[in-house]
């Protein structure tokens, strides 16, 4: 269980909400003008939550750990026993660094997190292969170290032996201004720039500073929601770069798709040898279930093979988490 507390001595109404297993709680004023309620008991997971103090939201002040989107929510996490796949826990553990680079495509500078595994070698003989983890509309660079945790799942699943030592790169996924995000068209152009962004900025700045492989067989692109977008056009556009491709809860392609993917079709046999792995999940409840079934019913009916996976939850980092874990050990074998 939780117990949350808020000092708000002039209040009228506190309640804390955001959290999938509760309704919107309603909290007891006590002495002194802290309201309090303890919720619970909780499902092992990372949540995020809010107080809601008079109608307005606010963050928990006394909590340092944040989520940041398009606005702000406070962090708790119910441990597991055993750990969950994304707890930090006491194994080796590798690096996050966060660049700058000039993106020449976007013409501003723009952020990455770049992810080396323990004992990563810039030396080492065999070049690294390379994971580019994408992050959905509301969030920023920050969001897969910070939120999804891709860091410590990478950590825990190297130390069970159940992936391959490799680098995981998370870049901005906007190089479109975010004031222009409500015309009509932000997406297509966002996408556009994301494609020029990837293939012709950040992969040589990945590739001059890190000791990855340049062959396509050994590089994979993921991302969530419109990161999962981005994704399929990265991969599916580029097959000789990215022959691995995961979709989390995408917002997948489903205007005039013979037109914007018929180049996959010209050559089912090659399409379907160039492609080690197309990955697609979302939960059923997700409010992008329909765009992703109407994608994988598309490349079903071409004739190309994808792997589709329909699970319990909505659009929620609980699954993205866990979609991440999933295609992790299914790459680079």
């Amino acid at each position: 269980s939780v117990t949350f507390r808020v000092h708000a001595p002039r209040a009228d109404s506190v309640f804390v909400k955001g959290i999938e297993e509760l309704d919107r709680t309603a909290m007891m004023r006590g002495p002194q003008g802290v309201w309090s309620v303890t919720v619970g008991p909780l499902p092992p997971e990372l949540y995020s939550y809010v107080f809601e103090v008079d109608g307005a939201d606010v963050v928990d002040r006394h909590n340092r750990d944040l989520k940041s989107w398009f606005f702000l929510e406070s962090l708790v996490e119910i441990p597991g026993d055993p750990p969950l796949i994304h707890e930090q826990q006491a194994v080796p553990h590798g690096s996050v660094t966060h660049h700058l680079y000039y993106s020449q495509s976007a013409g501003h500078e723009r952020g990455v997190y770049v992810y080396t595994p323990p004992g990563y070698d810039r030396d080492r003989e065999e070049a690294y292969p390379t994971l580019f983890l994408l992050h959905g509309f509301g969030d920023d660079e920050g969001a897969w170290p910070g939120v999804g945790r891709a860091n410590l799942i990478a950590d825990n699943l190297l130390d069970r032996g159940q992936i391959v030592p490799m680098v995981i790169v998370m870049p901005y996924g906007h190089p479109e201004p975010l004031e222009s995000r409500f015309t009509d068209d932000y997406r297509r152009r966002n996408e556009d720039g994301m494609v020029r962004d990837v293939m012709e900025d950040l992969l040589p700045f990945i590739e001059k500073r890190y000791n990855v492989s340049s062959d396509g067989v050994n590089r994979a692109v993921a991302g969530l929601s419109m990161g999962g977008g981005q994704s399929i056009r990265i991969g599916l556009g580029n097959l000789d770069s990215f022959a691995w491709i995961g979709a989390f809860s995408a917002a997948a392609p489903v205007e005039n798709l013979d037109e914007t993917l018929g180049s996959l079709t010209k050559d089912i046999e090659q399409t379907n040898e160039d492609i080690e792995l197309l990955w697609i999940a979302c939960g059923r409840d997700d409010y992008l279930i329909d765009r992703n079934e109407i994608f994988r019913s598309w490349l079903d009916e071409h004739g190309i093979v994808n792997t589709y996976r329909l699970t319990d939850g909505a659009h929620t980092w609980f699954v993205w988490r866990e979609y991440l874990a999933q295609f992790l050990q299914s790459i680079f074998r």
